[in-house]
């Protein structure tokens, strides 16, 4: 007796087969695909499968009707049921539409800095890295969600959160070679922003290693292949050959005394040393923190003076911060004076110790340097919107405590860190 027709696997050699030629007949996939206006017909798998072939296929020839359904149709396929893995790989492939259809408006290359949709794909890509649903994922899907998060919020300003995300790429084997593109274009224009020169040299040196090691992959998509090499070229144009190949000696300098050294490896090892050159190696060279202010013209010494001193608080409070921090993690489990202190089990699995109060001490004070940035920030720009005992880190971009307006000193402002700084305030506010 003949075998009953299996429809799902019939649509899931369907979908296999659209996706072998989407290279090669892009227009022929992306036509077919969009005769299906209703998921109803595939079970979850495929369903999402259908989105993810559509939107390469979007990508590829620039279609924002492909990257409305896509966003259309997954948002109401998150009503089913969704295993961990789902749901994951619906919020990578809804991110990546999501982004296809702000750049397609030009969100991606404007200097507006509230972007709402900007949020909801940075939650996307949060989403889809949960530690719950990623156990499941490929490694190349997971490689992909973390790129595309260091993407988005390397477009912000957040450099240092981008490089994280792309490391953690690279870090899965087979190494991802496109997020080593990503990281050496961004290292580009970081050090454009980098006042001191050695420090610059550095890092131009690790973009032109990280983008020559990119062009090394042979899967790169032409457009993504083009950008890697566009930045290698004015790099080379740039700067010269001769200092790209400088032999660098970067452990030159001792980090003192054992006790000290385990301290300041640690700093490294977790990239919390405020100087540029942290963000591309661990050697002692970069084991201080060097950032300050660049010089400014005589008419604005006075201010000069006054930003310095705010600057220089703010350093000592954060170094201060990171040690008491690490005093809290390397602490004694028996310190004395824990001894002889009478505590009730309350079984909830409750720790109390000198350590976890030093660690604690130490987050709360990281925390209330914020809102000293606030002060910094109003100050630098002669701000004048909020009064200071209510202005907080979280709305000194505004005119207005209620956060409807940003500052005209703000609009379409060109400083892409100081951008950062404004998302990063965003951050600490999101649910995700």
């Amino acid at each position: 007796m003949a075998s009953g027709f299996n429809r799902q696997r019939y649509y899931e050699n369907l979908l296999l087969e659209l996706y072998q030629n989407l290279e090669s007949k892009p227009s022929i996939v992306y036509d077919f695909l969009s005769l299906i206006d209703d998921l109803d017909v595939f079970i979850t798998g495929n369903a999402i499968n259908y989105l993810g072939i559509l939107h390469d296929a979007s990508d590829i020839l620039d279609r924002e009707e492909g990257f409305q359904k896509i966003t259309n149709l997954g948002t109401n396929l998150q009503n089913r049921d969704l295993s961990p893995e789902e749901e994951a790989r619906l919020e990578y492939t809804l991110g990546n539409a999501q982004t296809g259809l702000l750049r397609i408006h030009g969100g991606l290359t404007s200097w507006d800095w509230e972007k709402p949709e900007m949020e909801v794909i940075i939650r996307r890509f949060r989403r889809a890295l949960d530690s719950k649903g990623i156990q499941k994922l490929t490694s190349e899907e997971i490689q992909k969600s973390y790129t595309n998060l260091g993407n988005v919020l390397s477009n912000i300003g957040r450099w240092i959160e981008a490089f994280w995300n792309w490391r953690k790429a690279i870090e899965i084997d087979p190494p991802f070679l496109r997020a080593l593109g990503q990281i050496g274009m961004s290292l580009l224009s970081y050090a454009r922003h980098v006042p001191n020169p050695a420090e610059r040299v550095v890092l131009f040196q690790t973009a032109h290693d990280y983008l020559r090691q990119a062009l090394l992959d042979g899967q790169l998509h032409q457009d993504m292949r083009e950008r890697f090499q566009q930045n290698l070229k004015w790099l080379q144009s740039n700067v010269s050959s001769k200092i790209l190949q400088l032999d660098i000696d970067l452990s030159d300098i001792s980090l003192g005394s054992s006790k000290e050294q385990k301290y300041r490896e640690w700093c490294l090892e977790n990239v919390l040393f405020l100087n540029p050159l942290n963000d591309v190696t661990t050697e002692s060279r970069a084991a201080k923190d060097s950032i300050h202010l660049p010089k400014v013209s005589q008419s604005d010494s006075e201010k000069l003076i006054s930003c310095t001193g705010f600057l220089n608080q703010i350093k000592q409070e954060y170094v201060s911060a990171r040690h008491q921090l690490w005093r809290g993690i390397s602490a004694s489990p028996d310190h004395y004076s824990d001894k002889a202190v009478t505590r009730r089990n309350t079984f909830d699995y409750s720790r109390h110790s000198m350590g976890v109060e030093l660690i604690k001490s130490g987050f709360r004070a990281s925390y209330s340097i914020f809102d000293k940035i606030a002060k910094f920030i109003s100050h630098y720009f002669g701000l004048n919107y909020i009064k200071e005992h209510k202005l907080y880190f979280s709305n000194v971009w505004y005119k207005s405590g209620g956060k409807n307006q940003l500052a005209p000193e703000f609009q379409n402002k060109k400083n892409w860190p100081l951008r950062g700084l404004f998302w990063l305030s965003k951050d600490l506010e999101f649910n995700s």
